[in-house]
């Protein structure tokens, strides 16, 4: 996993900070093709690699339906074990057991939290099993408990897959392998937390600011 922040720009809105977690082995996440397997682009070739991504956004909307009909969205089919599975994942089990209709609950949005709308998300990319699981600001609207739970799911998915995390809380992120600190657009600093913790000055305003310690 890969911490990635860039702090050129400090005019309002111009300098976000992007950390993001990546594969945690080297090398690309797709292997290229070779010459015996040659792979000729096609208008298909997006559509396969996009298959291969589960992508869960902050905003993400409650589709019109019941629970069963948000997940199912990802792996239509699945068994109701496998539902209730990626619901417990995400702390969200007892949303479905708090309703006699369980699974087919119906959902609205106007009775769906921000954070609970971002755990459907969540539970309905891990249903994928993807590749590459792509979270932007995924827990931003989880209380802390919570999001330390759900951070634990993150970590068990990446022992088997990539995650990438876009997060403005370098709390969540700051187990990566690797973190890369940018700054005006290019590379600053890279290493892991203890490391950039001791040799990088702006890393360290930043972890200070924030009075994390040098072990995550």
């Amino acid at each position: 996993m890969v911490w990635v922040a860039d702090y050129g720009q400090r005019k309002a809105g111009s300098g976000r900070r992007v950390p993001a977690c990546a594969a945690r082995e080297p090398g690309p996440v797709f292997p290229p093709p070779t010459t015996s397997t040659p792979r000729a682009r096609s208008p298909c070739a997006g559509c396969e690699i996009r298959s291969r991504l589960a992508y869960v956004e902050q905003d993400t909307p409650v589709v019109p339906g019941t629970i069963r009909d948000n997940l199912l969205l990802a792996r239509p089919g699945v068994t109701d074990g496998e539902l209730r599975r990626v619901l417990r994942e995400v702390r969200l089990a007892e949303k479905a057991d708090a309703s006699e209709e369980g699974l087919d609950a119906p959902l609205s949005g106007a009775a769906v939290s921000g954070g609970e709308r971002q755990r459907i998300a969540l539970a309905r990319a891990l249903l994928r099993t993807p590749d590459v699981l792509l979270l932007d600001e995924a827990t931003a609207q989880l209380d802390g408990l919570t999001e330390a739970a759900v951070q634990t799911c993150v970590r068990a998915r990446a022992a088997t897959g990539a995650v990438v995390t876009i997060a403005h809380r370098l709390s969540t992120v700051i187990d990566a392998d690797t973190i890369v600190v940018m700054e005006a657009g290019r590379v600053r600093a890279r290493g892991g937390h203890a490391e950039q913790l001791a040799t990088d000055a702006l890393y360290r305003e930043l972890v200070e600011a924030l009075r994390i310690t040098a072990d995550p």
